[in-house]
């Protein structure tokens, strides 16, 4: 009998769907400031909605908001000028081409502050 039982749970263990797998859970929003480097300030709100990850930080896979309008999404990685950008290819840490604000197509995303920042 303890065998039947060991193998139910193993049962449901591995089986797509059972009740032991790990969930996956919902993804969390949070509310960003969205900023215009052009302008050097933040006029709107926007979302962030943390896909990957425990928690905002480095490394953590977003997706952007702005006025329901999907504005950027990707990694949050530390780049190689020491920018946090939002980069959707993980080897762009790298990329001395990348920058931010104006200069490129990279965000800036200051964690501390809740800013993303474009152009």
């Amino acid at each position: 009998m303890k065998h039947v039982i060991l193998l139910i749970t193993l049962l449901f263990i591995l089986i797509p769907g059972g009740h032991a797998q790990k969930s996956n859970k919902p993804s969390r929003s949070f509310t960003y400031s969205l900023c215009e480097a052009e302008f050097g300030f933040c006029k709107q709100k926007c979302t962030v909605k943390l896909i990957k990850g425990d928690k905002i930080a480095i490394g953590s896979y977003i997706k952007v908001y702005g006025q329901g309008k999907l504005v950027t999404e990707g990694y949050i990685l530390k780049h190689m000028s020491g920018n946090i950008y939002i980069l959707k290819d993980k080897k762009d840490v790298s990329n001395p081409e990348i920058c931010g604000g104006c200069c490129g197509s990279a965000y800036d995303i200051n964690i501390s502050k809740k800013q993303i920042w474009g152009c």
